[in-house]
């Protein structure tokens, strides 16, 4: 198997204008990218590095067991189907993840606490992270990820009202600051 090694990553990423103080929503398929020397954490460690202290890291932590009547508590309710990195970045111990219990971001660096605080019915309504995340100018990083995959396509596709999007409300619990 294909090997992956930083220095490659790197490189790849500078190749692509990434640089130091970018924000960053990343989409993940880490599968389709070999075998990483280090594991996932070696593209966690060398986004971190290259985005440096003025940087932001965000990527779907999606879990979609609210719908089936689950509760939703950000700091401990894992990402489900969005891949191991997504994950690593969740658990984190300074990532911070935005309250929607369905479709929620884990944030590292600068814009965290922004874009955590942001708590709207719809994740992709006015005033949700994604909108601030295009306000702040993010780039949209696919790690072997398809673009079917970037929630910024569904974020577009509601504001543009598309007929073929399916919209239902789910109730449950959530646990904030406050409690259940």
């Amino acid at each position: 198997m294909l090997e992956t090694h930083p220095d490659q990553v790197r490189a790849a990423l500078a190749e692509l204008g990434i640089q130091a103080g970018d924000s960053l929503l990343v989409h993940s398929a880490l599968q389709y990218l070999g075998r990483p020397v280090g594991g996932a954490e070696m593209y966690l460690q060398v986004l971190l590095d290259l985005l440096g202290p003025a940087g932001t890291l965000a990527v779907p932590a999606f879990n979609f067991a609210f719908a089936r009547g689950e509760g939703f508590d950000p700091a401990v309710t894992p990402s489900s189907g969005m891949g191991v990195f997504s994950e690593l970045v969740r658990q984190h111990p300074l990532a911070l993840r935005t309250p929607h219990p369905l479709q929620s971001l884990a944030v590292l660096g600068q814009h965290a606490a922004d874009l955590a605080g942001r708590d709207t019915p719809c994740a992709f309504d006015p005033g949700s992270a994604f909108e601030r995340m295009l306000e702040l100018d993010f780039k949209l990083l696919l790690l072997g990820a398809d673009i079917q995959a970037a929630s910024m396509v569904h974020y577009s596709e509601q504001r543009a009202g598309v007929p073929y999007r399916y919209w239902k409300d789910f109730g449950g619990q959530v646990r904030t600051p406050a409690g259940w």
